[in-house]
């Protein structure tokens, strides 16, 4: 366990920085996650793929979630799992069946499950729009899940 370093910190700004709409900047924070810390690395690949996706450079997003099993996959905690699942699920390497009977054994996910359902589905704006309030739904009350 690396701690709060710098992976914690640089996904953080990323995320904070994607919330707000400057993806490129997103982007930029989430490189700067050092494999050595293979939780931190994986949510960040995720992310990024998704800063990738929402400036239209989907085969880019596609190419960065395909790489995190190989790169951390034998690497990662409980929290970690659900990350490279996700990965797995937004390149298409896992179906939507697959993926929700991984994230579903673990409630502290659910909220990232619909997230990632909704946007995968957001060509459908209806159905990415009820995903997402199941996402929004399943978080209220929670506690943030520990990072290790």
């Amino acid at each position: 366990y690396v701690g709060f370093g710098k992976g914690v910190v640089s996904n953080w700004l990323g995320r904070v920085l994607l919330a707000r709409g400057q993806a490129r900047a997103a982007i930029g924070a989430f490189d700067q996650v050092p494999a050595e810390d293979p939780n931190e690395y994986a949510a960040a690949q995720l992310w990024e793929g998704v800063a990738m996706s929402a400036l239209g450079m989907q085969d880019l997003a596609t190419r960065t979630w395909s790489r995190v099993r190989e790169d951390v996959g034998g690497r990662v905690g409980p929290r970690g799992k659900a990350l490279v699942h996700s990965a797995d699920f937004l390149s298409g390497a896992i179906a939507e069946k697959e993926f929700r009977t991984a994230l579903s054994s673990s409630p502290e996910f659910e909220n990232d499950m619909y997230f990632f359902l909704g946007w995968a589905s957001r060509a459908d704006a209806g159905a990415a729009q009820a995903l997402f309030r199941e996402a929004m739904q399943a978080s209220r009350g929670r506690a943030p899940v520990d990072s290790r």
